[in-house]
């Protein structure tokens, strides 16, 4: 006949061990999520840095067409420059004055929006240099912790073959169709399968056991489930 009491005892010291297991494999489950959301922060950044750099060439090259526009008006002022030598009348002369006056202003204003492309210019390279910083210390960053990270998988991967040995050495001596029972219960139930009677409640679900359940609980003479959410019943002991 098999010994309730004793198999009980031994699902408590499984529940200990499994308790333990469950949290390293969800440890180590979750370092590789961690890792990717990193990673992503990476990428969002590289965004960040490739929109910089987008913008400073765009500057660059409107800078480049204006200053070629203005070379070109100069190159301009100076041919009717060497004109106003050659007109025979004053009408002439007064024209072209005119025209030459009317470039020369046109390069003021394209030196003025050459300047004003200058500060940006200096103000994308500086943007462009605090993206690529802070692209340096996410990807500094992201290799400390893939770094810490492994080291730390690890340490959890050789607790796990130690915990799951100990768990060998107690599973035999359960009965096949108890610990089949609770090993159904304890991937359902996240890792928990077992539940200690407190204060005639049960302590994974919290509902109220009516009276003869927690004696039978009590007495140790049959396994006992929740009827709410099928965690095996335990009596625990006062200190």
């Amino acid at each position: 006949m098999t010994d309730i009491a004793q198999q009980v005892d031994f699902l408590i010291e499984l529940q200990k061990l499994d308790k333990k297991i469950y949290e390293f494999q969800s440890a180590i489950t979750a370092k590789p999520k961690e890792l990717e959301n990193e990673k992503a922060g990476i990428d969002e950044q590289m965004l960040h840095v490739q929109h910089a750099e987008d913008q400073l060439k765009q500057l660059q090259l409107l800078h480049k067409e204006k200053e070629m526009e203005l070379s070109s008006k100069e190159e301009n002022v100076k041919k009717l420059q060497s004109q106003l030598f050659q007109v025979k009348t004053n009408k002439e002369y007064s024209a072209l004055q005119n025209e030459i006056e009317g470039l020369k202003a046109d390069n003021s204003l394209l030196e003025e929006e050459i300047i004003v492309l200058l500060d940006k210019i200096s103000e994308a390279e500086e943007l462009l240099h605090k993206e690529k910083e802070r692209s340096n210390e996410k990807k500094k960053k992201f290799g400390e912790t893939e770094t810490r990270f492994k080291t730390e998988i690890e340490h959890m991967e050789q607790q796990l073959l130690q915990l799951q040995a100990n768990r060998q050495k107690i599973t035999p001596q359960v009965d096949k169709k108890i610990l089949d029972r609770y090993e159904r219960i304890l991937e359902g139930r996240n890792g928990f399968a077992l539940a200690p009677v407190i204060n005639g409640s049960c302590g994974g679900c919290n509902m109220d056991l009516p009276p003869q359940m927690v004696n039978e609980v009590q007495l140790k003479n049959n396994i006992v489930t929740c009827e709410r959410c099928a965690r095996i019943l335990f009596w625990q002991e006062k200190a």
